[in-house]
């Protein structure tokens, strides 16, 4: 899938674009090195809330819990 994203860049960047070779190729790989730079932080983000969405149903119910005590470690 590819998405296109329009920018609206100041004019006054114009002497500094034109010194770009390839001004397209340059937006799209730093929005891409962005993208990735961002992507653990907002994943661990959705980690931990669905980790507390189902907290209540973790202690409420043992049997989600009870292969957990194999390796002896518990679950804080």
């Amino acid at each position: 899938m590819q998405h296109t994203v329009t920018i609206n860049i100041p004019e006054l960047f114009e002497p500094q674009i034109q010194k770009i070779k390839d001004f397209d190729l340059f937006v799209s790989t730093i929005t891409i090195d962005a993208l990735q730079q961002g992507a653990p932080r907002f994943q661990g983000h959705h980690l931990a809330e669905a980790a507390q969405q189902m907290l209540g149903d973790y202690q409420i119910n043992d049997e989600l819990t009870c292969f957990t005590t194999l390796d002896g470690k518990p679950i804080v």
